[in-house]
């Protein structure tokens, strides 16, 4: 239970960050990594976007091609297909995910195009980082936890202390967003990263909606 809560609650995170920061149109899923969390980051994309196309991509042939068929299945209507390379599954897609636990970044800015959404998910130490300098360089960037970020996330740790962008890079957090006080996606050719760190209040609200739902339908055992 706690595993497939991890998934869930993952997934859902990332899914609303992108109903706030992806283009409304957003139809195109570039998945870089296609592991067990990689499942629920397209389902939840799925609820809050128009996905019609998925590119994905990770080291092993096998895995993204089971993916690829898993998604057909998944997602009706949905096109996907694997491809040969992590630039591939980026280069001109509406929405980039990256989920896995690569320590050098898989994903350069150079080949986001305008309007590209980014959720960061997969590593969260200060050493490593799923995403290079030039992509939190040119994007808006948010995430889920600010004093997290300072602390665990490479990919805004490491520029930081290169100097290659300032604290003010990152434009605030999620729940800011998401509560009207800071704005999302500001133009439609903006590029905006997520970098999901995980918390445990999303940890807490998904356990109390859990909890709610079972007591409605007079299930569970107190204790």
């Amino acid at each position: 239970p706690g595993q497939a809560l991890s998934l869930w609650k993952t997934g859902a995170t990332a899914a609303t960050a992108a109903r706030h920061l992806a283009r409304a149109d957003a139809a195109t899923v570039g998945m870089i990594g296609t592991g067990q969390y990689a499942r629920t980051q397209l389902l939840g994309l799925a609820a809050v976007r128009p996905i019609r196309e998925l590119r994905c991509y990770s080291r092993n042939p096998e895995g993204r091609e089971s993916f690829a068929a898993w998604a057909r299945n998944a997602v009706p209507g949905l096109d996907a297909r694997p491809v040969a390379s992590a630039r591939a599954a980026a280069e001109n897609a509406d929405i980039v995910v990256t989920v896995t636990t690569s320590k050098p970044p898989v994903l350069e800015g150079a080949w986001l195009a305008p309007g590209t959404h980014c959720n960061l998910v997969g590593m969260h130490y200060p050493e490593t980082r799923e995403a290079d300098t030039e992509t939190i360089r040119r994007a808006r960037v948010i995430v889920d936890d600010l004093d997290q970020a300072w602390g665990e996330k490479g990919e805004i740790m490491m520029p930081l202390a290169a100097g290659e962008i300032a604290r003010d890079h990152v434009a605030g957090d999620i729940g800011s967003v998401i509560a009207g006080r800071i704005p999302g996606r500001r133009e439609a050719g903006e590029i905006t990263v997520f970098c999901s760190g995980g918390t445990a209040l999303e940890y807490v609200g998904a356990c109390a909606m859990l909890h709610a739902k079972a007591l409605r339908a007079g299930i569970g055992q107190r204790l």
